[in-house]
């Protein structure tokens, strides 16, 4: 089976794409190559500037590495077990619904109402994102989506305190 089957039995049945790609024990690199590519070219027609291709790919995959651990990290603190290495191959998969970023930008230059296609994307993204990690880590539905905003929280929390201590480091 190749990477398009692959990519439609992700749209027709995710859990089943996914359970297939562990499976094969490799990630579809023609889905994961499309995806980035598609999102860098969509960003491009959005905010009108260019993104150089292989700069935006490396930090893409730079941002999965990255997403993986502290994800793997917050499901782990929550009480879920599971592989990092699942992990990674189901968020880079769960990035298939950005294949049609580029096709809605395009059109939102001329109907700003598709926009809202766009939103539907990430929304779609976000929904593959939580059954997978469910999936892995054998996590109840509240769980998984406080493992997934863990990383926020706590960022936006040490950002708070660093400002607090900003304020009163001043002597008034």
């Amino acid at each position: 089976m190749n990477d398009l089957n692959i990519g439609f039995l992700l749209i027709t049945s995710p859990l089943d794409g996914l359970s297939l790609c562990f499976y094969r024990k490799r990630i579809p690199i023609f889905i994961l190559l499309l995806s980035s590519i598609s999102t860098s070219v969509g960003f491009s027609i959005i905010f009108s500037f260019h993104f150089n291709m292989m700069i935006f790919l490396s930090l893409f995959v730079l941002w999965l590495f990255f997403q993986s651990a502290i994800l793997h990290i917050s499901c782990e603190t929550i009480g879920g077990y599971g592989n990092v290495k699942k992990l990674f191959l189901s968020l880079s998969i769960s990035l298939f619904p950005l294949i049609f970023f580029t096709p809605f930008a395009i059109i939102g230059r001329a109907f700003p109402i598709s926009f809202l296609g766009i939103i539907l994307i990430f929304l779609w993204v976000f929904i593959l994102k939580v059954k997978f990690i469910k999936n892995i880590y054998f996590l109840s539905l509240a769980k998984t989506i406080l493992a997934i905003s863990f990383p926020s929280i706590i960022f936006l929390l040490s950002l708070f305190i660093l400002f607090l201590g900003f304020i009163f480091s001043f002597n008034f």
